[in-house]
């Protein structure tokens, strides 16, 4: 009996020894039944931790700039190895090493239209399991460069889970931007691609090419009722190793002069300057005329998106930005486009259904009364959101205003959509700062654009002073 009892034993003990994968209990490179995810994904550079929205890596230090002689720096062929590159805080969706996914695993078991399909191993995803809204978007930051002062090439290889139409399927473009600042990119550039079929672009610079810039992938538009995926892998960078001058300095009453750049907007409007926060009205005497119109002039009609010499000022916390065209916005409520070609202007951005109110100020202007002629300012403006306005008026609060642009109609706005419009409107006579004021009573999203033009002495626009 003990007999056959010890054969028994051994005979079960060789069973399960033969089921298990060779050298032990786990062996990661057995297979994926046995190894689940490969124990790389779990340290410290890893893109995907034991959670599914965590982040690829902890955000970088802001100071932590690559070296110039860094070449290469950028390239990741696999998000599985040391990229540089890492999610942050300031979106809705995360990207994820797509091996480390379920989801994403999931609905690309799915796909069927592929020629060739992403690398477990390799590729980083955004997943979603239902409708979101277009502008719900996942950002991946490369680590700081120190300047770019020419466009950068990037290429990609990318996928997307299929739709009912091409309005539904996930978007990509990539962007570069100034370092610590906390608007989004206004450069960017769309990615058409092909599913698995390597694309190309070529991005500008920000605004402040000689300051340090990240490139941003934006992942977007992930509307399908049925939930969508967006898959990237293979990240080639040129042109990244550029050599940097001398930092230009920034005058600091036009863009904020806080001195650590890596943490604060480098294109908001300074609002710290006790130059300026507290200004008193002096009287202008014995001035000629000619004097007064080219104060007048250089004051309002400068766009103090465009040039750093113009003497406009952020009141309160609430920040103007500066846009540009082609800048990541709502497509049907955003700004994206210039009132005409190379032309900058202000933004004014609601992201958020509770009432907000940006404000910026002119320097003092006095129109006298013996002038002889009604003066006219002249601008554009870009209002495609119910329930916001512009007004422009002579005090911050908004009670003494001479211009109130109208509340667009629901059923304007189709119509109205991606059009700036040409106002000409009689400045008042007296000595007082302009305030322009945009406004949302926080009924909806979407941004308010604003671009100076000039002054005339006509309704029309024509016979400017300037």
């Amino acid at each position: 009996m003990k007999f056959f009892l010890k054969i028994y034993f051994i005979t079960f003990i060789k069973i399960i020894l033969g089921c298990l994968p060779p050298g032990g209990l786990y062996n990661p490179t057995y297979s994926y039944q046995y190894g689940a995810v490969p124990q790389s994904y779990y340290g410290a550079s890893s893109l995907y931790y034991p959670h599914h929205r965590t982040a690829y890596r902890s955000q970088q230090a802001q100071s932590d700039t690559v070296l110039a002689d860094d070449a290469g720096n950028l390239n990741c062929p696999s998000f599985s190895k040391k990229c540089k590159w890492s999610n942050t805080n300031e979106d809705e969706l995360e990207w994820n090493i797509l091996a480390a996914s379920e989801e994403g695993l999931r609905q690309l078991s799915q796909l069927t239209s592929f020629t060739s399909a992403p690398d477990p191993d390799s590729a980083a995803v955004i997943t979603t399991t239902g409708p979101r809204n277009g502008w719900e978007s996942g950002y991946l930051l490369s680590d700081p460069i120190p300047c770019m002062k020419t466009p950068i090439t990037i290429t990609i290889t990318a996928w997307r889970s299929s739709s009912n139409g091409i309005n539904d399927q996930p978007q990509l473009q990539v962007c570069a931007r100034n370092v610590g600042t906390t608007y989004a990119p206004t450069n960017c550039v769309p990615i058409l691609f092909k599913n698995g079929i390597t694309t190309t672009v070529e991005i500008q610079p920000p605004e402040e090419g000689n300051n340090g810039v990240q490139l941003v992938i934006i992942g977007n538009n992930f509307v399908a009722p049925q939930g969508s995926s967006l898959f990237i892998q293979d990240i080639q960078v040129d042109n990244a190793n550029q050599e940097c001058g001398e930092e230009h300095d920034v005058p600091a009453n036009t863009i904020d002069d806080d001195g650590n750049a890596l943490t604060k907007g480098s294109q908001t409007f300074n609002v710290k300057s006790a130059k300026y926060n507290v200004k008193q009205i002096v009287s202008k005497k014995s001035q000629s005329s000619t004097t007064v119109l080219d104060d007048i002039c250089s004051t309002l009609s400068c766009n103090p998106a465009q040039s750093a010499d113009c003497k406009w000022y952020t009141q309160g916390a609430q920040s103007w930005e500066k846009g540009q065209s082609s800048r990541r916005s709502n497509p049907l409520t955003g700004v994206q486009v210039s009132p005409f070609e190379g032309e900058k202007f202000l933004v004014a951005s609601f992201n958020t259904r509770k009432p907000t109110s940006y404000v910026m100020s002119s320097e003092i202007v006095t129109i006298p009364r013996d002038l002889g002629r009604t003066l006219y300012y002249c601008f554009y403006e870009f209002i495609n959101t119910y329930g916001s306005k512009i007004s422009l008026c002579q005090d911050g609060e908004g009670t003494n205003c001479f211009y109130e642009s109208e509340n667009p109609k629901a059923s304007d706005l189709l119509e109205r959509n991606r059009q700036w419009n040409y106002k000409c409107v009689p400045l008042p006579i007296g000595q007082y700062e302009v305030y322009l004021i945009g406004q949302n009573s926080g009924e909806n999203l979407g941004d308010i654009g604003f671009a100076a033009s000039k002054v005339t002495t006509d309704a029309e626009g024509l016979n400017d002073i300037c």
